[in-house]
């Protein structure tokens, strides 16, 4: 199993317990990956699916592949600007602007 996928996996059991169908009634954070629709959004256009319906609905309404889709963009873009999983973990959970340390430690 890649890097990558690894790390999709330990995401989605944190967040959602790997309920692609999970959602917070407090924000607007939902999904396998708990993603917020702004996020969510932003992911489907690095992923090549900023036309698609999905731009219009929360991550919980979209199926397991595309959730999948945009978190693996999303996840390799923050990747590729910081090369190391640590730094996608604190961009993931804090943001980009979270990135304290990039390229401290790789895991």
């Amino acid at each position: 199993m890649a890097d990558i996928d690894c790390f999709m996996y330990a995401i989605r059991i944190q967040e959602s317990g790997n309920n692609y169908r999970a959602f917070n009634s407090k924000s607007t954070a939902s999904g396998a990956y708990q993603f917020l629709d702004s996020t969510f959004h932003g992911a489907l256009r690095i992923a090549g699916m900023g036309n698609s319906v999905y731009m219009s609905k929360s991550a919980w309404e979209a199926p397991p592949s595309v959730q999948d889709a945009a978190a693996h963009a999303l996840m390799s873009n923050y990747f590729g600007r910081w090369g190391s999983w640590r730094s996608v973990a604190e961009a993931w959970y804090g943001g980009p602007g979270a990135v304290s340390h990039p390229g401290l430690l790789d895991g």
